[in-house]
């Protein structure tokens, strides 16, 4: 067994043991509905789920995810380059797959990087477009908690007993998006020349000093650019909208909706968690992203267990929406299938050896 293997086994081992540790944890918990009582519900009584919910959730879920596509496209158009909605379906199929389905230590990103490489001359530029597309999904996360919780808290809807707990995350996403302008705004001073001086310094900072030094290039390539960056940001904002409306209706698939947080509660919780969940190393932040959601909803008010099934649910979806990629990637021409394991292998044992 090579040791790119061993630790890919390693990262499934580690997501499988975090669902069985939340699974013993939550078969019977002293507080709320268990998995030993949906167990008795929808397999021993055959009470059917509600699949309407669960179809709606799909739905919304497909379209976040398709978003994801359709930004990424319009970002690499933006700065000049070829690139049909066709390839952004293409590519970001194949790249869901891997980033979802696979043990791999770099993901889909690298994939979709590669190939825009592959079919491009300026390929500085094809690549800044993957990092700032990911800078700017995370980002519309801050800024939705901020502008929802806002909301919520100028309309009362934050209160009771968790209350501090809800307006300290409000005040921590805030602080972030305030910040972040202001260093957009900021960078819009600079001149090119104290952009590369300021990248040269990023490079030298040991282990993190290359990739930092490549985000601040992409990051201020698009800032030289424009309106793009604010497009795509709302068309983010607007996906990240139907992603927390999808994992309420995930909810709703196995419980009555007086037995789950409100709408507005979930706005202030699933999208930090599904921030968090991009810093698991686990395929598709396998169990990580059910452990981190657990931990949050007690600030809500709620049982953790019920954060955990609700994600457990939209993972369901997510493992479906997965498998469309892998038929992508089995269509693709066998040749260039062939390159993308070979890029992914060289990858990992880069990684490997930096490790």
């Amino acid at each position: 067994m090579t040791k790119r293997t061993a630790i890919n086994i390693f990262k499934y081992a580690i997501g499988i043991a975090i669902l069985a540790l939340l699974i013993w944890r939550y078969w019977d918990p002293p507080q709320g509905i268990g998995l030993r009582q949906l167990w008795q519900k929808f397999v021993i009584q055959r009470q059917p789920l509600h699949w309407h919910y669960f179809a709606l959730a799909f739905a919304l879920c497909l379209a976040g995810v398709l978003q994801t596509f359709v930004r990424w496209g319009y970002l690499v158009r933006a700065i000049g380059l070829p690139f049909t909605v066709l390839d952004s379906l293409r590519l970001g199929f194949v790249g869901f797959f891997y980033n979802t389905m696979l043990p791999g230590s770099v993901g889909g990103d690298l994939i979709k990087a590669y190939c825009m490489a592959r079919e491009h001359d300026r390929r500085t530029r094809a690549i800044a477009t993957i990092i700032v597309d990911r800078i700017v999904g995370l980002w519309a996360l801050f800024w939705l908690v901020s502008v929802s919780g806002t909301i919520f808290w100028a309309s009362g809807k934050i209160a009771g007993a968790n209350a501090a707990a809800g307006r300290f995350i409000i005040t921590a996403a805030i602080a972030i998006v305030i910040t972040s302008l202001i260093v957009w705004v900021a960078m819009g001073f600079l001149s090119q020349e104290r952009a590369d001086r300021f990248a040269e310094r990023l490079g030298r900072i040991p282990k993190v000093g290359g990739p930092a030094a490549e985000a601040w290039h992409a990051v201020w390539m698009y800032r030289v650019e424009g309106k793009a960056i604010w497009i795509a940001l709302f068309v983010a904002i607007l996906g990240h909208v139907g992603f927390v409306i999808g994992y309420y209706f995930s909810a709703l698939t196995l419980f009555d909706a007086n037995q789950v947080p409100s709408l507005a509660s979930q706005f202030l919780v699933v999208p930090i968690a599904m921030a968090a969940q991009a810093g698991i190393p686990t395929p598709g932040g396998l169990g990580g992203g059910e452990w981190i959601i657990s931990l949050l909803y007690p600030l809500i008010g709620y049982q953790g267990q019920f954060g955990a099934f609700m994600w457990f649910v939209n993972r369901i979806i997510t493992w479906i929406i997965g498998f469309f990629g892998y038929l992508t990637y089995i269509q693709m021409k066998p040749s260039m299938a062939a390159e993308l394991k070979e890029v992914g292998a060289e990858a990992d044992a880069v990684t490997i050896a930096n490790d």
